[in-house]
């Protein structure tokens, strides 16, 4: 029989911790400090949240917040890039909205509606929204957290746009995601300074992503083009490839075209 999850003060890693399904987790680090110490008032809080993520985990009954919870730990330990802060950012609104329902009490309605809310967002960042937030659910039914996709084969994505001025991510969103990168490194900075072996590993990439989108913002340039750019790439103020160069990088669609690419 399983033993039943509880707040534990663990001496070798000098913080308060639990096991739940054969994974151990670090709740709060710092003194032995219970029942009313703010070290073991922590724990408990963060005890309570992963008890609530476990409930009816398996089922359809499983809560939205719960599934979405689950995918951001997924995405922080897979992936080493700005993705866990581009879904927080896009799918925000939807799993505001609906975190307190179950699986099963989401319908096709409740995603279209809300993304014909997102009247902010462009085609092409709202085909990206979807993908992101469907992926989410379709990964939580792969992993055994939810029986079935309830929305699987039922939403019509946005057909994103694909060239020109107007392909490219809106201002606002390019805008809020920036603003969340910076934030972000902002409270790891201070969660690392308060506990360094715990987030030492999670901190790094979160601000230079968010110079690297503020400098994509900055010049519209391509992600390739960034990278690729040279001094002599740079004219009055414009990164321009051009498509006939004898050095340096020359994107293929300049190529193709035989037109000049630029950055604004």
């Amino acid at each position: 029989m399983a033993k039943k999850p509880s707040v534990r003060y663990w001496n070798s890693r000098k913080a308060y911790c639990c096991e739940i399904d054969g994974t151990q987790h670090i709740l709060a680090k710092g003194p032995n400090d219970g029942p009313k110490g703010p070290t073991y008032r922590e724990a408990t809080a963060r005890f309570s949240k992963l008890i609530s993520m476990e409930a009816d985990k398996g089922t359809d009954d499983y809560l939205m917040s719960s599934l979405f919870n689950q995918y951001r730990v997924h995405l922080h330990a897979t992936r080493k890039s700005g993705v866990p802060g581009v879904f927080d950012v896009m799918a925000r609104g939807f799993v505001t909205e609906h975190s307190k329902k179950r699986v099963r009490e989401l319908k096709p309605y409740d995603f279209n509606a809300w993304l014909k809310r997102q009247t902010q967002w462009n085609p092409t960042s709202q085909a990206h929204a979807v993908t992101l937030i469907l992926g989410a659910i379709s990964w939580a039914r792969r992993k055994g957290y939810i029986q079935t996709d309830p929305l699987i084969g039922r939403i019509e994505r946005p057909v994103p746009l694909m060239r020109g001025r107007e392909a490219r991510m809106s201002e606002g969103l390019m805008d809020a995601l920036i603003s969340a990168c910076f934030e972000k490194a902002a409270y790891l900075r201070k969660e690392r300074t308060n506990e360094p072996a715990l987030h030492h590993r999670k901190s790094g990439h979160c601000e230079p992503f968010g110079r690297f989108l503020w400098l994509l913002r900055l010049t519209g340039a391509r992600p390739i083009e960034i990278r690729m750019a040279e001094a002599h790439n740079y004219h009055d103020g414009r990164l321009l490839f051009r498509w006939n160069a004898t050095r340096g990088y020359i994107h293929k669609t300049a190529k193709k075209t035989q037109r000049t690419g630029s950055s604004s």
